[in-house]
């Protein structure tokens, strides 16, 4: 069985989150598609404010920002598709045939209009080709980010943390 939708947008964070809203309010039908198992994208990891003053007209938090667009998304019609991964996407000139896999098998989408916002992703020191052994208990800056939030405890008494990019 094949779900059409005139939109699918492929990423659940603020950026995909605004296109999906900005989309149904348009009066498209469409679908938001996520890898994780919630919404809110990289900018749970920024916990300084000053996101939302354009867009909300106040300072907000990464995760605030991303919680606001995470309420207006559900007053919508927008189909949310959690935990599922694009492995497929045909251009058929006239739209886009989209296959994804999940836990629950594969799925098939037809869009008419396709739109990636599928952000940042953090790698590793391996993966971004930086070899040899890393420092015992050494994890990237979103495991630290997410850990005490999610075992209730902190990564470390002490840390050390190196960054490279953009970081507020």
């Amino acid at each position: 069985m094949v779900s059409e939708v005139d939109v699918a947008v492929i990423g659940g964070g603020p950026a995909g989150l605004a296109a999906a809203i900005a989309a149904e309010q348009s009066g498209a039908k469409t679908a938001l598609i996520e890898r994780e198992d919630h919404l809110g994208g990289i900018l749970k990891q920024c916990i300084h404010d000053g996101f939302g003053l354009i867009r909300f007209g106040e300072k907000l938090s990464g995760p605030e920002y991303s919680h606001r667009y995470i309420a207006e998304l559900k007053k919508t019609g927008v189909s949310v598709h959690l935990q599922k991964f694009v492995i497929r996407i045909n251009n058929l000139g006239a739209g886009f045939e989209l296959t994804l896999s999940g836990s629950g098998g594969i799925e098939n989408f037809s869009a008419k209009t396709l739109v990636l916002s599928t952000g940042c992703r953090e790698r590793t020191a391996r993966q971004a080709g930086i070899y040899g052994t890393r420092p015992a208990g050494g994890i990237t800056a979103g495991a630290a980010h997410i850990t005490p939030t999610s075992w209730d405890s902190s990564p470390a008494a002490a840390a050390w943390f190196s960054a490279r990019g953009t970081s507020g």
